[in-house]
């Protein structure tokens, strides 16, 4: 993987974000360190897009898509946004005059309608509510499983694409998971392996020509038909793009 590279410009990317000791404390410690860079990456998102965000989990959690032992809806009720269980999508939060620390969220519900609702001390409760998302997704084991989400995120922190092979077609010839990154414009580029929308595996291509194994490419020496199939199951932002803001 990039991590073991002999590549001295490689080294050098993956030691703006890792230590050398990082890669002798063993897998615990770097899974630990991977699901802390994820968790970072959730605090930082805007409030209509992290309470949007916590939708779409209640939404996969209901239709019982959700490997993970956490309860979503449970965890928006306590935190004081259980309005929210009834909308579809949050569209925006602010907060007004009339009392600094209250919160007014505007959202849309199944039916189309759009509402919105004073959430009284929202902006505290919002604050403990990413704490608790950030724990959860930073808890090694079973609680949270990873998803193509925790992927953007990871792609984020570390500047790395990823091209992730599924067992699950994509759509018409698509073989390649379509996880909608923020960007196309990572120096390196990862090989994953998705089981099943939730199980992520490192992956390595064997090369038939050279008989090598291959897991990584600097961006420009990324093989021109796993471009064109990355591309092609990624259009919104494909190799070589911009950031383009949002999750997903």
């Amino acid at each position: 993987m990039l991590f073991e590279s002999n590549d001295a410009q490689q080294q050098a990317h993956v030691l703006k974000y890792f230590q050398p000791d990082d890669f002798r404390q063993g897998k615990p410690h770097l899974v630990e360190k991977l699901r802390a860079m994820v968790a970072a990456q959730l605090a930082t998102m805007q409030p209509e897009e992290f309470l949007d965000f916590v939708l779409t989990l209640v939404t996969t959690y209901r239709a019982n898509a959700s490997p993970d032992q956490w309860n979503p809806i449970q965890v928006l009720e306590q935190a004081g946004f259980q309005v929210l269980l009834h909308a579809t999508n949050v569209l925006a939060v602010e907060e007004r005059d009339d009392n600094i620390g209250n919160l007014h969220v505007c959202y849309k519900q199944s039916t189309g309608e759009e509402l919105v609702s004073i959430i009284p001390d929202g902006h505290v409760k919002l604050a403990a509510l990413k704490r608790q998302l950030c724990t959860i997704f930073a808890t090694r084991g079973n609680v949270h499983w990873a998803t193509a989400t925790d992927v953007v995120f990871l792609g984020e922190a570390c500047m790395l694409g990823f091209v992730i092979f599924t067992n699950r077609q994509q759509g018409n010839d698509g073989w390649l998971y379509g996880f909608n990154p923020r960007r196309g414009d990572f120096p390196y580029w990862l090989c994953l392996y998705c089981i099943d929308d939730f199980h992520f595996k490192a992956l390595r291509l064997h090369n038939l020509n050279s008989n090598n194994f291959t897991s990584h490419w600097a961006i420009d020496d990324l093989p021109e038909e796993i471009r064109q199939q990355y591309n092609f199951c990624n259009r919104n932002n494909p190799v070589g793009s911009a950031y383009a803001g949002g999750i997903s």
